[in-house]
C-alpha cells in the first residue's frame, strides 16, 4: 500500500464504521478521518447508526453520511442487533458507492469488514477497498463461533483476499492473519493506531474534577484488560478488594491494551 496516499493531490476517501459510540474503535476511526481531512482530502464518514457521543466531535471537514439498512423500517428492533444491521446495510453501502464513487473505501474495523467487502463487490465500482483489521484472528473467529465451528474462519478466508489492501493495527494481528489466510501473506501493512493528537493534549491539561480523585478520597486502581475475555475484569476488582463492603479503594477499567 502506498504510504504517500495522503500526501498526493486531494482524493475522495470514505471511512466506513458502524456507529458513533464512544468506543475505542470509533474514536480511532474519527481520529483517522479527521487527520486525513486535515491534509486536504475530501472525507466521508459513513455509518449505519448516527447516534452516539462522538457525533458532536465530527469536524466540519468530515462529511457525515448515514446509511439506512434496507428492510429495517425502524430502530426499535435493531438497537441491540449489530450483526443484523450490518447484513442489511450491504445494499445501502453499495448504493452509496455507486452514487458517490470515492477513490478509496476504508473498512475501519474488523466487525464491518464483511459488509464492506460484499457491498464493494455488489456496487461494481473502481473504488479501492482497504481493510483495517483491528482484532486478532482468534478474537474475530471466537465472536462469530455461534453459527458453526470454523464457519467464521472460512468466511474470512473467502472474503479478505478480495481487498485491494489490508492494514493491521499491530504486528501480531498481521502475523495471525497471514498464518490463517495464506492469500494475505506479503500483502498486509502494519499501521499502529493513532494514540496522541491535539484532543488528547487538551484533555491531559484539563483539571481532574472527579470525586474519586479528591484529596480525601480512597485510592483508585486503574486496570487495563486484554481484547478478549473482558468479562473477567470484575475478577480483578474482587481480587484487589476481596470484601464487598470495604470502602478502602476503587478499581476501574481504563480500556483494552
Amino acid at each position: 500500500m502506498d504510504h504517500a496516499i495522503c500526501d498526493r493531490a486531494p482524493r475522495n476517501i470514505a471511512f466506513f464504521g458502524y456507529s458513533l459510540s464512544g468506543g475505542g474503535s470509533q474514536r480511532r476511526t474519527l481520529a483517522l478521518a479527521r487527520g486525513v481531512a486535515d491534509r486536504g482530502h475530501r472525507v466521508d464518514l459513513v455509518v449505519i447508526n448516527l447516534e452516539g457521543p462522538l457525533r458532536s466531535e465530527v469536524p466540519d471537514s468530515v462529511r457525515l453520511v448515514e446509511l439506512k439498512p434496507w428492510l429495517l423500517p425502524g430502530r426499535s428492533i435493531i438497537g441491540r442487533k449489530r450483526g443484523l444491521e450490518l447484513r442489511f446495510a450491504i445494499p445501502a453501502l453499495a448504493s452509496y458507492l455507486r452514487r458517490t464513487r470515492p477513490e478509496v473505501l476504508l473498512a475501519a474495523a474488523s466487525h464491518v469488514i464483511p459488509t464492506a467487502i460484499q457491498a464493494h463487490r455488489l456496487a461494481r465500482v473502481p473504488t479501492a477497498l482497504v481493510l483495517r483489521v483491528s482484532n486478532s484472528i482468534g478474537e474475530t473467529t471466537e465472536r462469530g463461533a455461534g453459527r458453526r465451528p470454523g464457519s467464521q474462519l472460512q468466511r474470512i478466508r473467502r472474503l479478505y483476499p478480495r481487498a485491494d489492501a489490508i492494514v493491521a493495527v499491530s504486528q501480531s494481528v498481521a502475523e495471525g492473519l497471514e498464518a490463517a489466510v495464506e492469500e494475505t501473506r506479503g500483502r498486509i501493512e502494519t499501521v499502529y493506531n493513532p494514540v496522541w493528537d491535539s484532543e488528547l493534549t487538551e484533555k491531559a491539561a484539563a483539571p481532574l474534577d472527579h470525586p474519586w480523585f479528591a484529596p480525601a478520597a480512597p485510592p483508585s486502581h486503574p486496570g487495563s484488560r486484554p481484547p478478549v475475555a473482558a468479562e473477567r475484569f470484575p475478577d480483578l476488582a474482587s481480587s484487589v478488594f476481596p470484601r464487598q463492603d470495604a470502602d478502602d479503594g476503587k478499581a476501574y477499567d481504563s480500556g483494552r491494551h
